[in-house]
């Protein structure tokens, strides 16, 4: 079924391949009728899946009920989490996409009063979901990607997202968060693989300045004590460092 969500229909031309409005009402219809309570199951990575597919779509129609499902969900982890917070981390994942697709970012270009109001509420709710589960790794890598992504789509400068990502990862480093910023920089090196051609021999396009920026903060990861960052830490800093020097 997740599939089947995102089959174009083919009677549009080639630049409006979207998904058919039946498959966004039957997969609308899961999500709002789904009812766990007497299954001795729980159906968390099921309504991900569902979730997700919904995020996933072009198709213009029904995005205020796409975007009130995800709002809605988000809440719900708020008060009966799921499973390791599979739902909320697959709205993480997919919202920004969502965005970008629909034209929803930056919101001052957004006529439609209602929609931004949907938006800031589920601004809100994340930011709720972050601060109640702020210990948890897994989270807080996924705001990470959440928050870079988010930066790529408004089109931010390629090495601004990436010291932004290596100065809040170096706080958690400073704090003695150590596998903590091992798994945000695993995150960090899993969004510059996705993006590989925009950061591939990015040093070629930076002023000295910012060449200099970049290149001392990975530098610096890369030539601290042992004591002080893992293999693994390091081992995926020079694979950053490879992407951006273009070795």
């Amino acid at each position: 079924m997740r599939e089947k969500l995102r089959i174009p229909n083919q009677s549009h031309n080639n630049e409006e391949c979207f998904t058919d409005l039946n498959h966004i009402k039957l997969f609308l219809r899961f999500v709002k009728e789904n009812d766990n309570s007497n299954n001795e199951f729980d159906d968390s990575y099921y309504i991900a899946n569902l979730i997700g597919s919904l995020l996933s779509v072009k198709n213009p129609y029904f995005v205020k009920k796409i975007l009130k499902e995800a709002l809605r969900f988000l809440q719900l982890e708020l008060v009966m989490p799921s499973y390791q917070n599979v739902v909320a981390l697959k709205i993480l994942k997919k919202y920004n996409t969502f965005c970008a697709n629909h034209n929803l970012l930056p919101k001052r270009r957004i006529e439609e009063e209602k929609i931004v109001k949907l938006l800031d509420s589920i601004k809100n709710a994340l930011e709720k979901f972050k601060a109640k589960f702020s210990s948890d790794s897994r989270i807080i890598c996924a705001f990470l990607y959440h928050k870079i992504e988010k930066m790529f789509l408004k089109k931010k400068k390629i090495w601004d997202i990436l010291i932004f990502a290596l100065k809040y990862i170096e706080t958690f480093k400073l704090e003695q968060k150590f596998i903590a910023a091992e798994n945000l920089l695993c995150t960090l090196y899993e969004f510059v693989c996705k993006h590989k051609k925009h950061f591939y021999h990015m040093q070629s396009l930076l002023t000295l300045e910012g060449n200099k920026k970049v290149v001392d903060i990975l530098w610096e990861v890369l030539n601290q004590p042992f004591a002080s960052v893992s293999i693994k830490f390091r081992h995926y800093a020079y694979l950053i460092y490879r992407y951006v020097s273009g070795i």
